[in-house]
């Protein structure tokens, strides 16, 4: 079940959860928090398709961890017993933090070679800005007290992918190298 999440009040997104879960026909396992991107849900819900996750879809810059409505409607989810697999699914283009060039910054369109590498330099500086954001946020998460103790348990397993916009492909983060490597099928 995806649901789009115009607000981020600790009561709505447990509604949210409360609903999906009355509608599964089994407990729901997976909770899926992704950025709000059609291309990114849509390649989400086909390779998901099979696992029935519960997808939020909200801006990534709206996810905070530490306190606010997402930390507590993750408390509750967590803490309800179900929850097996947590995912936190970040985008190339989230927008917090995120410098954006003017075509003023950039080399005139006399100079092609110049113009094409800036552009390749501002997407690059972009996406690890972003690769950097998501790290922060896995971090913040998996800080959480009952996310942790469910983690050090084994009862909970916390994953990030990240969605390159200008590929339509997803990167895994790996907590112990603190990189983003391609996923491979």
């Amino acid at each position: 079940m995806i649901t789009k999440m115009p607000e981020t009040s600790a009561a709505a997104l447990i509604d949210s959860f409360r609903q999906a879960r009355n509608a599964a026909k089994t407990e729901l396992e997976w909770l899926v928090i992704a950025h709000d991107d059609e291309r990114l849900v849509d390649s989400l819900t086909s390779s998901l398709s099979d696992v029935a996750p519960h997808l939020m879809e909200m801006p990534q810059s709206d996810w905070d961890f530490c306190q606010g409505g997402l930390a507590e409607a993750i408390e509750w989810a967590v803490n309800q017993g179900s929850i097996k697999h947590l995912v936190l699914v970040g985008h190339s283009q989230a927008e917090d933090e995120i410098e954006h060039v003017s075509p003023a910054g950039l080399p005139s369109r006399s100079d092609g070679y110049r113009r094409l590498h800036a552009g390749v330099t501002r997407t690059s500086v972009q996406t690890r800005k972003s690769q950097d954001l998501l790290e922060k946020q896995l971090e913040a998460l998996t800080a959480m007290k009952s996310v942790r103790k469910k983690v050090l348990d084994g009862d909970l397993f916390v994953y990030g992918l990240f969605f390159l916009a200008q590929s339509a492909t997803f990167l895994a983060y790996d907590p112990d190298r603190k990189d983003f490597l391609p996923l491979i099928s």
